[in-house]
């Protein structure tokens, strides 16, 4: 039609139709870039990879264990690209003994099934909504368990035992912020992922004076390709292209709405 309005992501145009059919590239990366090593950087990178092999992790909350686990996977999959195996086989030992009470409920901070929304929270975060960036009442839960979902990854690629043993607890995760069922009766469809606009939102149950915010794409999109991930590690084809369609979408929608070209 000619009825077009103007709203702050650009011009909207209105369409009759029965139906709405999006047509993605869905992006192809797995676990190492697309392109090799730098000649000449191998022995750097290898002398900074066992100075960072014994990285700390001290956080007690979702969101900051999240982001060390992830680290220490981001140096297993180090390891692993340049040849390192008896270090890889190390490291990716020691973030499953990390990751392991996250996903048994042993940890400080554990985390639980709440069965007034639908999700999976921490016991701080349910008992305090100002405990854990709000990750309590649902705020951030995509940012908090891609972290997560990205370190199990890694280790289920080289500990078949690990991943026979987690892998049903990790899926309860990745069915919390990208669960594709209308009809799963733990959780709800997609809960964070805004299909019209491509890109997700962050804020869960707390009212905002301007709306719903994501303050971090970046992590939006670590997550989606973390699904993608987990979906590669565990052979399960359709959880990889659930995650590759939801980081494709977050990619479009990000360079579309984050970013500002010359255009």
């Amino acid at each position: 039609t000619r009825l077009a309005v103007r709203t702050l992501k650009g011009v909207m145009t209105a369409v009759v139709g029965e139906s709405w059919s999006l047509t993605e590239v869905l992006p192809s990366i797995e676990w190492h870039a697309p392109r090799p090593i730098a000649k000449g950087k191998a022995e750097e990178i290898r002398q900074a990879l066992k100075e960072e092999a014994q990285k700390p992790v001290i956080a007690i909350d979702p969101y900051g264990a999240g982001k060390e686990l992830a680290a220490i996977g981001r140096l297993v999959l180090i390891a692993d690209e340049i040849g390192e195996d008896d270090l890889a086989k190390q490291l990716r030992s020691r973030l499953a003994d990390l990751l392991s009470p996250w996903l048994s409920g042993a940890n400080v901070d554990p985390l639980r099934y709440d069965e007034t929304f639908g999700g999976v929270v921490s016991a701080n975060g349910i008992a305090n909504p100002g405990a854990d960036f709000g990750g309590g009442y649902y705020n951030d839960h995509h940012f908090h368990y891609g972290y997560m979902i990205y370190a199990a990854a890694v280790v289920c690629k080289g500990d078949h035992a690990w991943m026979t043993k987690w892998a049903d607890a990790v899926l309860n995760l990745v069915r919390d912020i990208a669960n594709p069922s209308d009809s799963d009766p733990l959780y709800p469809q997609m809960r964070h992922k805004d299909w019209f606009v491509g890109h997700s939102w962050a804020s869960g149950l707390f009212p905002l004076a301007s709306g719903r915010n994501q303050e971090s794409v970046s992590e939006a999109i670590n997550a989606w390709y973390a699904v993608s991930l987990f979906g590669v590690a565990t052979s399960d084809a359709r959880l990889r292209d659930l995650g590759r369609m939801l980081l494709a979408t977050e990619l479009r929608a990000a360079l579309t709405y984050w970013q500002i070209d010359d255009e």
